[in-house]
């Protein structure tokens, strides 16, 4: 089963000024790349050993250097935006199950993946939304292409993201979805992420 399954996170390396950028405009590029370098941690830790294999795609041939990748299946994405680097992926591992995981949503776990591979066993695509609009996670199955159109012209970063992005899907594709989960793109929604977790901010995070 495992050597059919692939969980891609799409990730940068947690330079400063380069990650977060739009939450980074609300509480700084210190805070931002601290809040998502942590973030990442978390998410590695927690998807690195499952039922699947696990993989990396960075930005850059510079940020699959980063030390903090040591160790794990990197891969560098294609040029292009968000849906032809998320679609070049998606046909790499064409003929197995995939899955692709956004690296700046709180709090996803190997239940969301078991739940997102057994989705993809009756269906041909599956999406984790956002509250925002947008999704932290698409899958294809193993069998049927999701069509030439899939994923351009999306307005990505936008609470749009979602509704585009099903818009591209070919008719007669089964699309499933699974649990809707925060994004943390701004000083709004990172001031409610610690309220909704009851966390204490630390020196570093304090505003």
């Amino acid at each position: 089963m495992q050597n059919n399954r692939h969980v891609v996170i799409f990730a940068r390396a947690p330079c400063y000024g380069r990650v977060k950028r739009r939450l980074a405009k609300d509480i700084g590029n210190l805070h931002a790349c601290y809040f998502y370098r942590n973030n990442l941690i978390n998410l590695m830790q927690e998807l690195r050993v499952g039922n699947w294999h696990t993989h990396i795609s960075l930005a850059s041939a510079q940020d699959a250097r980063h030390p903090l990748f040591s160790g794990m299946s990197r891969l560098v994405q294609n040029e292009g935006d968000l849906g032809s680097r998320m679609r070049a992926v998606l046909h790499q591992f064409k003929n197995q199950q995939v899955i692709i995981v956004g690296s700046d949503i709180h709090g996803v776990s190997k239940s969301h993946i078991e739940a997102s591979f057994s989705a993809l066993n009756q269906n041909d695509l599956v999406f984790g939304p956002a509250f925002d609009g947008g999704f932290w996670l698409v899958g294809r199955g193993l069998m049927r292409s999701p069509g030439w159109r899939f994923m351009q012209g999306v307005r990505w970063s936008t609470s749009f993201a979602l509704t585009d992005t099903l818009e591209t899907v070919t008719n007669g594709h089964r699309v499933a979805q699974v649990s809707q989960l925060h994004d943390i793109d701004d000083g709004v929604s990172f001031d409610k992420f610690y309220r909704r977790n009851n966390l204490e901010k630390g020196p570093e995070l304090s505003r």
